[in-house]
């Protein structure tokens, strides 16, 4: 998959800037650098005009935009953390698959892989406890999740189902983060465990039942040959290549032109084989203020195996298929 990127590039001399600025815009206690320190600093960037002799004087000068980052254009805007935006009081978790070269300097590793079970569900609580404590990530902890769109996206369902108290998407690449000149390291940090203690969001994960219920809108993340072999009745299959663009999740524009079949009056149910996609399309979901939860493909084959009620009024089989001659009804959004 490709990454997601940020907005705007910044010059390679900021990093510059930052080093032969004040001592307080690089360092912490003891006088040790801190590498982030200086995004929450007043350096200047490197080539902009500065006041003084021959120019006019900061006071003369209108004041300075607001920088426009996309995550305001959103409704759910706050999810996204832009590049620059990133403090030293962030912790900066690297959802990528480990050895994969360099990360974001100060980041600690967390491979999704960890969170799955073999089967590609997620793991019980108690484990999911086991693998963030070990990781030396604490629930209080203030976290920017990064990495390819899936792994990125479905670290941040897990984590926001877990009860992380704040957790975001860095809306960004790796690439992008060093083009902006902000400092990368070959190896993650290392932290010291910790016991970290879930509060589940019931809200986040959609059960058997609440699927049969009909109460929420559908959307199948799978393949559209993998849906039309087989799905829930009722559901529609989303295009996943109108989730994603140029390396992160669409602007606004496109995501409402991509979910005009849906209403905003009723909760949504993203389902998948593949909780990364279900966690990208629930990500973008929520980005556009709907109520989104997740829910295994897995899980409803299972509970259809054992001949349990259908959901939906279709009158088919537990999972609506080619058998049950439905391909006339055949429903894609985000085409």
């Amino acid at each position: 998959m490709i990454s997601i990127l940020g907005t705007g590039l910044l010059g390679a001399g900021l990093l510059a800037a930052a080093l032969v600025g004040p001592a307080s815009a690089g360092c912490c206690g003891g006088e040790v650098w801190d590498p982030t320190a200086f995004l929450n600093s007043d350096v200047p960037l490197v080539g902009t005009s500065q006041a003084g002799e021959g120019s006019p004087s900061a006071a003369s000068r209108p004041p300075a935009a607001e920088p426009e980052y996309r995550s305001d254009s959103f409704p759910e805007g706050s999810m996204l953390k832009s590049l620059t935006s990133v403090s030293s009081s962030e912790l900066v978790v690297d959802c990528s698959y480990p050895g994969q070269g360099e990360t974001i300097k100060g980041s600690v590793s967390l491979s999704v892989e960890s969170l799955l079970a073999p089967d590609g569900t997620l793991r019980p609580l108690p484990e999911l406890e086991e693998v963030l404590g070990d990781s030396g990530i604490a629930r209080e902890d203030r976290v920017v999740v990064y990495g390819q769109p899936g792994q990125a996206a479905l670290a941040l369902w897990a984590m926001s189902y877990l009860g992380q108290e704040q957790v975001k998407l860095l809306d960004g690449s790796l690439k992008e983060w060093k083009e902006a000149g902000l400092p990368v390291d070959s190896m993650p940090a290392s932290r010291p465990g910790v016991n970290y203690t879930s509060r589940p969001a019931s809200d986040l994960l959609a059960n058997y039942d609440y699927v049969l219920s009909g109460e929420a809108q559908l959307l199948d993340a799978r393949s559209f040959q993998e849906f039309a072999a087989g799905r829930i009745p009722g559901a529609s299959n989303f295009d996943m290549q109108q989730v994603v663009e140029g390396g992160r999740i669409r602007d606004r524009a496109p995501l409402e032109e991509a979910f005009s079949g849906l209403s905003t009056d009723r909760p949504v149910v993203v389902y998948s084989d593949d909780l990364g996609d279900a966690s990208l399309l629930w990500c973008a979901l929520e980005l556009m203020g709907y109520d989104a939860r997740t829910y295994s493909w897995q899980d409803w084959q299972a509970h259809s195996s054992t001949g349990e009620n259908m959901a939906g009024n279709d009158n088919s089989s537990p999972v609506e298929g080619a058998a049950s001659d439905q391909s006339s009804r055949f429903k894609r959004l985000g085409r």
